[in-house]
């Protein structure tokens, strides 16, 4: 960095073109062998903290790249700003998924098992120091370093006897612009970046006929409109009517209106977000009032670029497991932020009608949960959960209060198996909010449910209320039995809402841009049996000629 920052002081001094580029070669070094040491850490804590530290080597590359654009106007350093982009992006989060993939295909199942029943052991000793007392915690400690140091050796190992396995995990090549056109985007699609320095917004756009890069200068004022915007959105508004078109129009001018010539014929959006924006639903963008992208894009987010393209296909599978363990009464002491877990009332209606293996209140248990989740394609939550902003390890999901430990914590949720898990819908509170991390974006629970494998995780940015989320979530199963992507019937479902009566009550973004899709779209596979047509024939004998939505108007609504 330092040999870097030394040619740029003497670019300025000299105008030498040459200078310039020495910088950025430097910078590309420095690139290269930060990205080796990154992927030799191991634990996930410890890849975030080196990436933390070094982030500033990106900006700085990424403005000279840039910089050098202009003086020459020759594209490769528009690639290369694509590539210093790309690797910034949720590098840890996609060392972990790269890694899952790689370690079945070059180390023997032997070995995987010992390193899994590991992992369980760290898991089960750090849950035991949370609940131990001063004394007993410290002998705790002293087991959890053991087991760290025979997981670093194991690992070390995995390194050491599987070429294979070391060439892959240290391969630090990305997509190229050029691969991403051809192999990620449809025609109808677009794929939208954005990067922020302290006085410059990159916006990184591709579509199949397009690959540009458009620079925007911002301030100080551009932050704080992202953060009272957000703030609007994510209270409660009660009676009182939107009020938030003006900040919407400013966000608009910036993040979207620089790059409609390349998007204006596309119906689908691919969005990156970076620093702030991440908490931002761009759905809810507007260049004029009620004007929302939500009508004329079907958007979803992605961590990375990178990571939607290593992700590996599941076996389609619209096999479901629909969980509400809030529907009724809460008779156990659980809190819930100090208070007690109130009632869902619409969950019950929400997962029956989302069908597959439903399981209510107290069926509806963590055990039960742990047992069966990996026989299911899709798996959809309507329950509690908490985002803890300063220990994201302590954020959790809420299972039925049976007198066991009813909560999923974030470290848990790492060990889980997702492979083959298409979608995971989080129908509760501010499953996609958490602490922000530079380049690796927020982290939440739905990244959690990320890290653990899952293709594609339907989250929510702040209070989910019960009958807006459940009117949605419905609608969006429904759209995905009908084959559609998956952002499209989230698209779909919300602009029902907005047309509903129930929409009309609720006439504030706030009830329904909260929902958010990140991961893969790809439709998922309803297939057919012959019990569906057992069923079919049923319904037609005994003359019922549909099935009738009734959504509970007059039950109070609840906070998730």
């Amino acid at each position: 960095m330092g040999k870097a920052n030394a040619f740029r002081q003497f670019y300025t001094q000299t105008r030498q073109r040459r200078d310039l580029e020495a910088a950025l070669k430097t910078y590309q070094l420095a690139i290269q062998l930060a990205e080796k040491m990154r992927r030799s850490y191991q634990s996930a804590g410890a890849k975030l903290f080196f990436t933390e530290n070094y982030y500033a080597v990106y900006e700085q590359a990424i403005q000279t790249a840039q910089e050098l654009y202009q003086l020459t106007q020759k594209p490769d350093y528009q690639n290369l700003i694509f590539d210093f982009y790309e690797k910034s992006r949720a590098a840890s989060l996609s060392d972990i998924v790269r890694d899952t993939d790689l370690k079945p295909k070059t180390i023997n199942a032997a070995l995987l098992a010992q390193e899994k029943g590991l992992y369980q052991q760290i898991t089960g000793l750090q849950a035991a120091i949370k609940r131990s007392d001063s004394t007993t915690a410290v002998k705790v400690k002293a087991q959890l370093v053991d087991k760290e140091i025979e997981l670093d050796r194991l690992t070390k190992r995995f390194e050491r006897d599987f070429p294979a396995y070391y060439q892959l995990k240290y391969d630090t090549k990305t997509a190229s612009a050029t691969t991403i056109q051809q192999q990620l985007l449809s025609p109808d699609a677009a794929l939208i970046q954005y990067f922020l320095t302290s006085t410059q917004l990159y916006i990184l756009v591709l579509t199949r006929e397009h690959s540009k890069v458009v620079v925007q200068p911002i301030d100080s004022t551009f932050r704080q409109t992202v953060s009272k915007f957000r703030e609007l959105l994510s209270l409660n508004p009660g009676s009182k009517v939107y009020d938030g078109n003006a900040y919407s129009s400013t966000l608009y001018s910036k993040l979207i209106a620089p790059v409609l010539p390349f998007i204006s014929t596309k119906k689908r959006l691919i969005i990156v977000r970076d620093a702030e924006l991440n908490y931002l639903p761009f759905e809810v963008l507007a260049a004029k009032p009620n004007d929302y992208l939500l009508k004329r894009y079907a958007i979803s987010y992605a961590y990375s670029v990178g990571l939607l393209m290593n992700l590996s296909s599941p076996k389609s599978s619209n096999n479901r497991l629909s969980i509400a363990p809030f529907a009724g009464n809460i008779s156990q002491k659980a809190t819930f932020r100090g208070a007690p877990l109130v009632p869902l009332p619409a969950s019950e209606e929400e997962v029956k009608q989302i069908g597959g293996d439903v399981y209510l209140e107290k069926e509806a248990t963590k055990k039960r949960f742990l047992e069966q989740y990996r026989e299911h394609g899709i798996i959809h939550f309507a329950t509690h959960a908490l985002t803890d902003d300063k220990d994201p390890m302590r954020s959790f999901v809420a299972f039925y209060p049976d007198g066991q430990e009813y909560r999923l914590f974030t470290n848990e949720l790492y060990d889980l198996d997702l492979k083959e898990a298409q979608l995971v819908v989080l129908s509760a509170c501010e499953t996609g909010a958490g602490r922000l991390q530079r380049g690796e974006g927020v982290m939440s629970l739905a990244r959690a449910f990320a890290y653990a494998g899952a293709q594609s995780v339907a989250t929510t940015l702040w209070n989910a209320n019960d009958e807006a989320t459940a009117y949605i979530s419905t609608h969006f199963h429904e759209y995905i039995n009908d084959g559609l992507s998956l952002d499209e019937a989230l698209q779909r479902a919300k602009l029902d809402f907005l047309k509903s009566d129930l929409g009309r009550r609720y006439d504030h973004p706030y009830y329904w841009a909260n929902m958010v899709l990140i991961g893969r779209t790809d439709p998922i596979s309803v297939g057919t049996s012959w019990w569906w047509f057992v069923v079919g024939g049923l319904i037609l004998v005994l003359g019922v000629g549909g099935l009738l939505k009734y959504r509970g108007t007059t039950q109070k609504s609840q906070l998730r």
